[in-house]
């Protein structure tokens, strides 16, 4: 199963035009590459990635990334790590 641009808009309640046509793209790509086909599959991942994202209106954290400076534990081990590697992504992933 594919979702639609129009369906991702709606599921987040963002305008459409947030949603560039690559991400449709890679969406459907990652859903089938990782087996996330089935409907409560789906739609756990879009919760999450909704959530995260502010309903894909945010791809890059609104933080600064300063309060992850000198997390070892995820890898932030040199002198500017925390901001270079802040959240990014549907996902937010940080480190």
């Amino acid at each position: 199963m594919n979702l639609t641009k129009q369906q991702i808009a709606g599921i987040w309640q963002c305008p459409a035009e947030l949603i560039e046509d690559k991400e449709i793209v890679e969406l459907n790509q990652c859903l089938n590459d990782f087996e996330i086909t089935t409907t409560e599959r789906i739609r756990h991942f879009l919760s999450q990635t909704g959530h995260e994202s502010g309903g894909g209106r945010y791809k890059v954290e609104l933080s600064d990334g300063w309060y992850l400076e000198g997390r070892t534990d995820l890898g932030n081990t040199k002198a500017g790590d925390g901001p270079k590697y802040k959240g990014a992504g549907y996902l937010q992933m940080t480190g």
